[in-house]
């Protein structure tokens, strides 16, 4: 990883460089899932037996909710 200074003409620009790691992701990553074309979908919170309130009333989202349950 670098940083490469220009100057434009009228400012100077900083530019960060990055090097892309040619690494397969792990079939348990959500990386993996997206290079697959899959989606991923990460919980908003860990605890799975003490979920917060929904913030989005049931009524709006009762259809979608019944294909997961």
């Amino acid at each position: 990883d670098t940083v490469e200074e220009g100057h434009d003409g009228r400012k100077a620009y900083y530019w960060l460089v990055r090097q892309q790691i040619n690494k397969v992701a792990d079939r348990k990553t959500d990386i993996w899932a997206i290079e697959q074309g899959n989606i991923s979908i990460t919980p908003l919170h860990t605890d799975l037996l003490n979920k917060p309130s929904p913030l989005i009333p049931d009524s709006l989202c009762s259809g979608l909710l019944k294909q997961f349950t």
